[in-house]
């Protein structure tokens, strides 16, 4: 009899765990999903959804699958400890137990992406809740990929999944050049490495340090120095810290410096983001819109200069407090607000021209100037 399995399709809300789960196992094997049995059920007193039955529901159902052996899957957060019992009950019962992870940048990417969800018509999370889960989510990553036969961990920061690893029999293979963040940040160092690799690279370290010491005999403050760069350079390719993302350019990449402006238009959100030690983090989420798919990085904008009779078209993909950022073509270009009698607003097809240093919206109507109300003519008494 072939050996049953178990796959666990898990990640923070709105992480796109479902468009995974549809592709891969839906019509082939069952999947328990309490947010589908909740839509089954009849709604609480103030019109929401019973997920607190559906939890037990779901929870009979996975525990009846176990005890018949059968090949199922569950979609779930992975925020409690049910999945973890779950998963290590399964391996003990002889089940082959498969992790799919899909991860995004932080808790706020999170409930943005649930507000988008609610409002194509899907099921909503308190704010609370999401990032309560965000943070237990990641927490529970490495013990369930401990527990766990194979291992995917995908990446859902962009417009669409990326796999970033694999991992089966504690071997590691890597599918993408770095890893974002969010990833570094939750999966302990050990497994984001193959062993093997690990292993060979302690061997070069001895080899080095033998040799250093061999040649500067009488000079043990440079021998330590020596075998101390000669470590880094080979732990460099270890992904062993926090090392800053970077932005490929070709074959080339680049650091991204604190400071750092970004709008990602994706999933049907516009996520302004800004870049704070060393990661990515959403200042504001709102809806796509006619936006454009795409993420603009508003810091390498280029500065439109006021020069007369010129007209750049395109949408606004944001304003800031000094800057209005327009996507002209396939140029982000950065105007300078205080030029503006009218601000364009974030999604507007603006035609913006420019007369005597000033920027005016060509596709909009001029804006009168408010009244000047006529001095207070006093009487004669006043005069006294």
């Amino acid at each position: 009899m072939d050996q049953p399995q178990l796959w666990v399709f898990a990640g923070p809300n709105g992480a796109g765990k479902s468009t995974i789960a549809d592709h891969y196992v839906k019509d082939r094997i069952p999947v328990v999903n309490p947010d589908n049995i909740a839509r089954d059920l009849p709604r609480t007193p103030d019109g929401r959804l019973d997920e607190l039955e559906a939890g037990k529901r779901a929870l009979v159902e996975r525990k009846g699958r176990l005890a018949a052996r059968e090949n199922f899957a569950i979609e779930t957060t992975m925020s409690g400890n049910s999945e973890l019992k779950l998963m290590r009950d399964a391996s003990a019962a002889g089940f082959k137990v498969n992790l799919v992870y899909v991860g995004i940048p932080n808790a706020a990417a999170s409930a943005a992406r649930v507000s988008t969800r609610v409002q194509a018509g899907g099921h909503d999370v308190p704010l609370a809740e999401t990032d309560r889960r965000y943070a237990r989510t990641m927490g529970n990553l490495p013990e369930a990929m401990r527990i766990a036969d194979r291992t995917f961990v995908l990446d859902n920061s962009g417009d669409r999944h990326r796999l970033l690893l694999s991992r089966e029999n504690d071997r590691t293979r890597f599918e993408a050049r770095s890893l974002p963040a969010w990833a570094v940040a939750a999966i302990p160092a050990d497994m984001r490495r193959d062993p093997q690799l690990v292993r060979a690279d302690h061997a070069n370290l001895r080899v080095v340090e033998t040799t250093i010491a061999r040649n500067l005999p009488n000079n043990p403050g440079e021998a330590s120095a020596l075998a101390m760069s000669a470590k880094l350079a080979i732990q460099k390719g270890a992904i062993d810290g926090k090392p800053a993302p970077t932005v490929a350019i070709g074959r080339q990449a680049e650091r991204v410096p604190d400071g750092a402006e970004k709008v990602s238009v994706m999933n049907g959100s516009r996520l302004h983001e800004s870049y704070r030690d060393g990661q990515w983090t959403v200042q504001t989420s709102d809806p796509q819109g006619m936006l454009p798919r795409g993420v603009y990085r508003l810091d390498k904008a280029t500065p439109v200069k006021p020069e007369t009779d010129r007209r750049y078209d395109g949408a606004v993909l944001h304003v800031g407090k000094a800057g209005v950022y327009q996507l002209h073509g396939d140029t982000v270009l950065r105007h300078d607000r205080s030029r503006f009698q009218q601000v364009p607003s974030i999604g507007e097809a603006a035609k913006i021209e420019y007369s005597n240093g000033r920027a005016t919206l060509a596709n909009r109507a001029p804006q009168s100037p408010s009244p000047v109300k006529p001095p207070e003519r006093k009487g004669p008494d006043r005069d006294r």
